[in-house]
């Protein structure tokens, strides 16, 4: 079997918080996730407060090298999956709905929408993103979390900020713009297409 070769995006932030108390991120999470068990206590609701509503929370956590790793996820309670039958000779494919299944150990499972992978040392914060996702929403849970635990004073908050390391922002600050790359085409460039020209 061919070795399959991934690439993922690993992405840096450093937490500070509103007023400094001497206790770094990691200490704090490691706090609120001794207190705030089982997961359900965990469990942050996104929408209207029912239970029905979109949820988000820490779920798998280790402390491994001293890092603390762990996951968030992304789900909503009963929510049904578009399936889609594949038929090479049909003009029109069926789309039909398929609810989450019941286990053999009795147990309802959830289809996940999104996990957020962390790694945090001290006050030092990598992340693997998703699509549904991102720093912000990790922050925004972290907040949630460490106040739900009364780990942090809710007077106080922690953020995560992007912050390049001294060298990083040292060369870039020397260094002069060589190239612009553009993710994304300014235009089509298919056969048959008109590319846009400004008006004389």
């Amino acid at each position: 079997m061919a070795r399959e070769t991934k690439r993922k995006q690993l992405h840096y932030r450093k937490a500070t918080f509103l007023n400094p108390h001497g206790k770094s991120l990691q200490d704090l999470i490691e706090e609120a996730l001794a207190k705030v068990t089982p997961v359900s206590q965990r469990f942050q609701g996104l929408d209207d407060g029912t239970d029905d509503g979109w949820r988000r929370f820490i779920n798998t956590h280790r402390a491994f090298y001293g890092l603390q790793f762990g996951n968030m996820v992304l789900y909503a309670p009963d929510q049904s999956r578009h399936i889609i039958a594949i038929d090479d000779t049909a003009d029109e494919l069926d789309i039909e709905q398929i609810a989450p299944p019941m286990g053999n150990d009795g147990k309802k499972r959830q289809f996940l929408e999104s996990l957020l992978y962390y790694g945090i040392q001290g006050n030092h914060v990598i992340l693997l993103q998703s699509m549904a996702m991102k720093a912000r929403d990790f922050e925004h849970y972290l907040n949630w979390l460490l106040h739900n635990a009364g780990v942090l004073a809710p007077e106080n908050g922690v953020f995560l900020n992007n912050f390049l390391p001294t060298a990083t922002q040292e060369r870039l600050a020397k260094a002069e713009v060589k190239s612009v790359r553009v993710g994304t085409p300014l235009f089509s460039t298919q056969a048959g297409s008109r590319s846009y020209r400004p008006r004389k």
